[in-house]
């Protein structure tokens, strides 16, 4: 599995957001999250890339402990566990915060670059390949 949640709870003072969310994805499987206004769909998503804290519950993203609940205790991964987990994750927010002063390219080829170390010159050959394949070359 590339990510299993299982028992996810995640409140907010007394507004109870995520109630025992189970959730299994398998490699190369797509999803989709829906629901209406504050059913919880972002709040999921930041509990599985760490942006949020869970109050219980545990998630596995491609085979590492995100967070564990043992004997009633959450767990989160190590710093540097946490660094690697975080490499296999990623969330595009709704207001997608790009950068604006930035070129389309720039934007892309930022994080390969400062995240995995990607030289500027094989960054920028991987958004071109991925530019084109979106038929959106010119916007580079």
């Amino acid at each position: 599995m590339v990510l299993e949640v299982k028992g996810l709870q995640k409140s907010f003072q007394s507004n109870h957001v995520l109630k025992d969310v189970d959730l299994t994805l398998k490699r190369g499987e797509i999803t989709a999250v829906l629901g209406h206004s504050g059913a919880g769909k972002t709040t999921l998503l930041r509990c599985i890339t760490a942006l949020e804290i869970s109050d219980g519950g545990s998630i596995r993203i491609d085979g590492s402990d995100l967070c564990s609940e043992e004997k009633g205790k959450l767990q989160y991964a190590s710093v540097k566990d946490m660094k690697a987990i975080r490499k296999k994750v990623g969330l595009v927010f709704q207001n997608l915060n790009l950068f604006p002063h930035k070129s389309v390219l720039e934007n892309i080829v930022d994080a390969p670059i400062n995240v995995y170390g990607m030289s500027k010159a094989e960054s920028e050959k991987k958004a071109y390949e991925q530019l084109v394949l979106l038929d959106i070359k010119d916007k580079a």
